[in-house]
């Protein structure tokens, strides 16, 4: 009886020790494609948005610097000839991803400014907008933008929203020479849903902010036991074990 009480106090730790599991659902460098101004062939992660993006190389037209000096990143703002076109245009992920109740989402990238104003005086400044898809009404809580880079957190609103009513952080008036900065949009859902995430810009001059770097992660918080707790468990109970073989014995 002894044995049994123990058992089932070890077990209730074992299962009350609470370990938050993060999962990557897709990380992309843009490292693998190759240049295009306008950008023609398929994304592996991500469908278009509007008239279309650039992909240019560090280094492009003696101006732009990708992150780290190194590699490719996107123009949300490609050359299209669409420059009076109305609408964002951007990146949005082909596919949803499932997240349960109490699940976090997060979804960090690279941004800098277009790069180009001095050379283009009419494309001083650029929006972002950050947006995200659901499969059905959920709401949103713990929102935060968070400026990876300096450690800062800025809480957002939270919030219902659903098929037709997406949420949408607004980065407002980006500089041209605002340098390479990493950002993080983060918030935990109430209710079982499918997310997808977009980043795109409703300026229309073939000139737009650049992105770099993008991860979109899910973070259960669903209790789970610990590797380690077994192994506690196994050394307490094998202890137990002893214990009881001396009392019997005596």
């Amino acid at each position: 009886m002894m044995r049994r009480t123990y058992a089932v106090l070890l077990g209730s730790i074992l299962f009350a020790a609470p370990a938050a599991a993060q999962t990557v659902l897709f990380e992309d460098d843009f490292n693998g494609l190759s240049e295009g101004v306008p950008y023609t062939s398929n994304f592996v992660n991500w469908n278009v948005v509007g008239k279309g993006v650039d992909v240019v190389a560090d280094g492009y037209a003696s101006l732009v610097s990708c992150y780290g000096s190194t590699g490719l990143c996107v123009d949300l703002d490609g050359n299209a000839g669409g420059g009076s076109a109305v609408g964002p245009r951007g990146l949005e992920s082909k596919l949803m991803y499932s997240f349960a109740a109490g699940d976090i989402a997060r979804f960090e990238f690279v941004v800098s400014g277009n790069q180009r104003g001095s050379a283009f005086p009419n494309s001083i400044l650029d929006d972002l907008l950050v947006g995200f898809r659901f499969s059905n009404a959920v709401t949103l809580s713990d929102v935060a933008l968070e400026i990876v880079d300096y450690g800062i957190e800025d809480p957002q609103s939270g919030g219902t929203y659903g098929v037709s009513d997406p949420f949408v952080l607004t980065l407002q008036d980006i500089p041209y020479n605002a340098l390479w900065t990493t950002l993080a949009v983060r918030f935990q859902v109430l209710g079982a849903t499918d997310i997808g995430v977009s980043l795109t810009t409703p300026s229309a001059d073939d000139i737009g902010p650049l992105i770099d770097n993008a991860v979109f992660t899910r973070t259960s918080t669903t209790t789970v036991p610990e590797p380690s707790t077994y192994v506690l468990m196994a050394a307490g109970l094998a202890a137990m074990a002893i214990v009881a073989k001396r009392r019997r014995g005596t």
